[in-house]
């Protein structure tokens, strides 16, 4: 791509906005995987609650 821009089929403009396309894209992939992980363990939780010990007094 970088060719295309020297050669001047390719204007410089356009390249860097695919290049934040493409950040954006893959911020939007971090951000949705990380939602699913967050309703994975939320699922998890709700199989599998953490009980407190119960102390008896002594």
């Amino acid at each position: 791509m970088q060719e295309a821009v020297r050669d001047g089929r390719l204007p410089e403009r356009r390249l860097l906005n695919y290049k934040k396309l493409l950040a954006e894209a893959a911020h939007a992939k971090r951000r949705e995987e990380t939602a699913r992980k967050k309703q994975l363990r939320s699922v998890e939780r709700k199989k599998n609650p953490v009980r407190k010990k119960q102390y008896k007094a002594e």
